[in-house]
């Protein structure tokens, strides 16, 4: 009897440690968020000088509209420009259809924000490992789903397509 009480001691204080870790880790990503949307807003006031360097691609730009106009922008460092720890956030942002936010920190996913009419959803990494996970929906079924695999998966893409060196200056 007195084992178990013992025991369920020790698993209640690891379980109590590990959320507390948990809510540590999210709130340093949230003041990653803030500093690096910040350095974004600084960045695109200033147009010199600036804290961040944006590389940006747009599909059906000519039309500036409609659910196939697509925006990306690749927020990085220029002491770091091209290395996995340069890049600071992607954001993607197709007006009609959807909007998402990818968030590096050293070169790690930490965040993603994905947004479509009516689904938002947040996922918070560490490690390479789902912390936590938000989502929200508005009423029935959005234009778009999203899982935190697919999330890591369109990442890592975003990554490849920055280490590859398209923010190269003087290309």
């Amino acid at each position: 009897m007195k084992t178990k009480s013992i025991l369920t001691i020790i698993i209640l204080l690891i379980t109590i440690g590990i959320s507390a870790q948990k809510k540590a880790d999210i709130q340093q990503i949230r003041k990653w968020y803030g500093e690096t949307k910040n350095k974004i807003a600084n960045s695109q006031k200033q147009k010199t000088q600036t804290p961040l360097l944006c590389t940006v691609f747009e599909r059906n730009a000519y039309k500036n509209e409609g659910a196939f106009h697509l925006k990306q922008e690749f927020w990085h460092n220029f002491e770091e420009m091209n290395t996995q720890q340069g890049l600071e956030m992607v954001i993607l942002n197709a007006k009609k259809s959807f909007y998402a936010e990818y968030l590096y920190h050293k070169g790690e996913l930490v965040f993603v924000f994905f947004k479509d009419y009516l689904n938002e959803f947040r996922f918070y990494f560490k490690d390479d490992v789902l912390i936590k996970e938000v989502k929200g929906t508005k009423v029935g079924e959005g234009m778009f789903t999203m899982t935190s695999e697919e999330a890591k998966r369109n990442a890592s893409i975003y990554m490849e397509q920055y280490l590859s060196g398209f923010c190269t200056p003087n290309d």
